[in-house]
């Protein structure tokens, strides 16, 4: 069991790593997070009470929205590494 964990950790760290050398992923999901959040806000009212108890929650949904959508595509980019594509 001990040994499945390290390769987990090994794995996560090594992914880590990459993405904070590149930034793509990282710079897609602010953006995403910011439209999805100026989108939400035209929708509500700024004054009301109900915008300010749910505003919270909304950047909490407009960050997991964007991991999913930009984490989601990393399975089907091509290997540029291996020349298959």
């Amino acid at each position: 069991m001990s040994s499945l964990r390290s390769i987990t950790f090994a794995t996560l760290a090594k992914d880590i790593r990459l993405e904070w050398r590149s930034k793509d992923a990282l710079n897609a999901m602010l953006f995403f997070s910011l439209l999805v959040v100026v989108i939400f806000s035209f929708s509500f009212d700024p004054n009301a009470e109900e915008s300010r108890q749910i505003a919270g929650g909304l950047v909490w949904v407009a960050f997991l929205f964007s991991a999913v959508v930009v984490l989601g595509g990393r399975g089907t980019e091509p290997d540029l590494g291996a020349g298959t594509a």
